[in-house]
Parts: C-alpha cells; sequence; structure tokens
C-alpha cells in the first residue's frame, strides 16, 4: 500500500532565501512519486528526502524528475553510559553554558565560515552557495537562545572562542547539531575533547543516547565518530529540485 505523500512548505527557507521551498521526506518502503509532480512544480526549491537511501526510490527520483543527489546523510548514535570511555576529567578550557543563557559577545565569537562547510548541501549546490548558504548556521547558533534544550560547549583560548558544539536534549536523547572549530586550532585533538565534554555533560544528567549526523563525503568526522565509538544506524539520501521559473 503506498503511503501519501505531500510537499510541505519551509517557511523559515524561504524567508532567508527569498523563494518559495518546499520539503518532501520519503519514508515509506514504496512511494508513487509521480503522482506528486503538480505538487513538486508548486516550489522554486524542493529538498527530498529519500530516509533509508532505498535503490527503488532513488532510481524514481532520477526517472521522474530533474532533482540531483547533493546529499547523503549518516546519523550515528552513541550509547553514553555503556560505551562510555571512562574518560571523566574536566577539560579546563571548555565550558557548557545553556544557549538562552548566551550573550551578543559571546556569539560575537562563534565564528561560521564557509570553509567548515564544505560537504554541506548549502555549498555543495552552487545555487545555494551563490545565495550564501553556509550563514544559515548562524541563524541556527543565534535561533538555539530561544530553547531551553539547547547547549553550547564552548572552547577557550584566553578570552577567544577556539572551537564549539552546539548540542540538544530531547526525548531523553541528546543530539550533537554542529561542531566547529577554527582553522588555527586544528589539528589538536580539540573536536575530540569538546565531545568528550558533551558526553560527560549527558551522562552527569542520565542521558544514555548521543546521536550525531553528517555527510558522507565527510571523512574526517566520519573517522572521528567511529574513533569515539559512534556507531553508523541510518543514511538519507537528499535531493534538490529547482524550479525557479514558478
Amino acid at each position: 500500500m503506498m503511503k501519501n505523500l505531500n510537499v510541505s512548505p519551509l517557511e523559515w527557507d524561504t524567508d532567508f532565501f527569498g523563494i518559495s521551498c518546499g520539503r518532501l521526506v520519503i519514508d515509506a518502503p514504496e512511494a508513487d512519486l509521480r503522482g506528486l509532480l503538480e505538487q513538486l512544480d508548486a516550489y522554486q526549491f524542493i529538498t527530498i528526502q529519500n530516509v533509508g537511501n532505498k535503490v527503488g526510490i532513488n532510481k524514481t527520483i532520477a526517472e521522474n524528475t530533474q532533482a540531483f543527489l547533493v546529499d547523503i546523510n549518516i546519523q550515528f548514535e552513541k550509547d553514553v553510559l555503556r560505551g562510555f570511555s571512562g574518560y571523566t576529567a574536566k577539560h579546563e578550557n571548555i565550558a557548557v553554558i545553556k544557549a538562552k543563557d548566551t550573550d551578543k559577545q559571546i556569539h560575537d565569537k562563534l565564528l561560521v565560515e564557509r570553509e567548515d562547510f564544505v560537504f554541506s548541501k548549502f555549498v555543495c549546490d552552487d545555487k545555494l552557495d551563490v545565495r550564501n548558504g553556509y550563514l544559515v548556521y548562524k541563524e541556527w547558533l543565534k535561533n538555539s537562545r530561544n530553547y531551553d534544550n539547547k547547549y553550547f560547549a564552548l572552547y577557550y583560548d584566553g578570552n577567544e572562542i577556539g572551537g564549539y558544539i552546539l548540542f540538544s536534549i530531547y526525548d531523553g536523547e541528546g543530539t550533537i547539531e554542529l561542531v566547529k572549530v577554527n582553522r588555527e586550532y586544528k589539528g589538536q585533538g580539540i573536536a575530540t575533547e569538546m565531545i568528550r565534554t558533551v558526553e560527560n555533560c549527558l551522562k552527569d544528567k542520565g542521558i544514555a543516547t548521543v546521536k550525531v549526523g553528517t555527510q558522507l563525503n565527510n571523512i574526517p568526522a566520519i573517522n572521528l565518530y567511529h574513533y569515539l565509538g559512534f556507531r553508523e544506524i541510518s543514511r538519507t539520501s537528499v535531493y534538490h529540485l529547482w524550479n525557479l521559473n514558478v
């Protein structure tokens, strides 16, 4: 039995990019995309997510639309309690703070640079890249102050912030949302120490599971998560479809 599918409007993306944006999430074993062509034509930009990276759905998208593959998202998971490495030392240069308690002075020090997101769909898609798509992450950081369940792990070098992790806690799980290390601090194991700090924080709160996602082409991130004991749990192929003449 085919699952009913609909394209959902993306209001935030529409406001940010100045074009009508929608999203189609396909998470059924089978789906008839051919009946969705009229819906797909209703937006100037559509993200299509094939949850599970199912071959049949990929084939249907390729044969019936002008959408192109822009990313394969990999989700990782770790049992913080069972898979905990025993690392409990507090890193003197890393502080954890609630996002809602951050101020403009802190956010001005949270660098968002295009080079850190070269594997992101917001950069890999040249039509989004020309619209400075990587700045979506700057808004992501700023908007985190509106949520009580979001936190920052901040790496300090004196008064400067050399790296950060944005993470959240929801429904008994932790999620690492963004990881950033400034270029002059890379290669020093800072991302590893920040992730361990996040794990410590979650462990102290009794949170057993932490998840994180990255792109298939982001080999350094994938290697890091494997090194830290994360396991892959899912893949989602992501397509972009443009209808700028709408």
